[in-house]
């Protein structure tokens, strides 16, 4: 009795996570709801609610480890380069400024919520009475983005999606989980219990920041910016001349290549260019999945006729 008491607490604050889990799946699906009744596979709609930690947004990162030049050795063994490309708030340069106000539309960046589906059963009911759908499992289907991408989307406690850098990427996210769901299915119909796994979509700006890790008390070197004119391959900020730049080819292919690839690079530093980012919305370290049902009468040639859905519980 008394592990009992002790655990009852933890047990309740689970069940209203889940209501609440639930709850906003019940909401994201019914605005997806024309999307569901057309059929399509990965119903979408926008939730211009969510929020970017824009003090960690999501970013591309690319790890490239070299020995370091001979000029540089005694600053560090082993040079480390990093290729970065980060959404930005903001995508419009400093030196353009004074121009914003000329600008049609001020740029904006989109967060939208898809779900992936899977049937788990189905039934073709031809009689004049109702039936009985079991599914005894439920797999989550799992969209990334391309390698190298770093984005986790969670729903907090409080039903907000915050979308931040990270990795959400794990090989258990996609197997399957004994479940038991039912439905009645309604004579002269079709049923279908499926899975919908919650993904986020975010469509903004992304900038390149490129850095160097060598010395400088393992702190990363930020290695763009404008150039000042006249301008010099191996020109760089101040406070990392301290470095041999000209003398070691790999630090100036690096960095000319990451920062000043097009012309007006030299002049504004790196612009900001359209990107896009996706990933699994997690809850509770897990991938958001539930077990929905719906059923449509054989007879209806109008998909938003006689259509009945509902969201059975968490896939867990």
């Amino acid at each position: 009795m008394r592990h009992s008491t002790w655990l009852a607490p933890a047990m309740m604050g689970v069940a209203v996570a889940e209501y609440h889990a639930v709850k906003w799946t019940k909401m994201v699906t019914s605005k997806m709801m024309d999307n569901i009744k057309e059929g399509l596979l990965f119903p979408t709609t926008e939730l211009p609610e969510a929020t970017v930690n824009w003090a960690s947004p999501p970013m591309m990162q690319e790890y490239i480890p070299e020995d370091t030049c001979l000029d540089n050795i005694g600053s560090c063994r082993q040079v480390q380069f990093f290729r970065r490309e980060e959404f930005v708030n903001d995508p419009v340069p400093a030196a353009f400024e004074p121009l914003r106000s000329l600008l049609n539309n001020e740029p904006s960046h989109k967060v939208s919520v898809f779900a992936t589906r899977k049937v788990e059963s189905y039934k073709r009911n031809e009689d004049d009475s109702p039936s009985v759908l079991r599914a005894s499992k439920s797999q989550p289907v799992i969209h990334y983005s391309a390698p190298n991408w770093h984005m986790v989307a969670n729903l907090d406690q409080g039903n907000n999606l915050r979308l931040s850098n990270g990795t959400a990427r794990d090989a258990s996210f996609g197997k399957a989980v004994e479940v038991r769901r039912h439905m009645k299915c309604p004579p002269k119909s079709v049923c279908y219990i499926e899975t919908f796994t919650f993904h986020a979509s975010l469509k903004g700006f992304c900038r390149k920041r490129p850095t160097v890790l060598c010395g400088n008390d393992d702190r990363e070197i930020n290695v763009c910016k404008a150039l000042d004119m006249p301008s010099h391959r191996n020109q760089l900020e101040r406070g990392i001349n301290y470095h041999n730049w000209s003398s070691c080819e790999q630090f100036d292919k690096f960095i000319w290549e990451s920062c000043y690839s097009e012309p007006i690079n030299k002049c504004i530093g790196p612009l900001a260019k359209e990107c896009q980012v996706l990933g699994p919305i997690l809850w509770r370290n897990r991938p958001l999945s539930v077990s929905v049902a719906w059923s449509q009468e054989l007879e209806s040639g109008d998909p938003s006729m006689n259509f009945n859905f509902e969201v059975l519980g968490l896939s867990y």
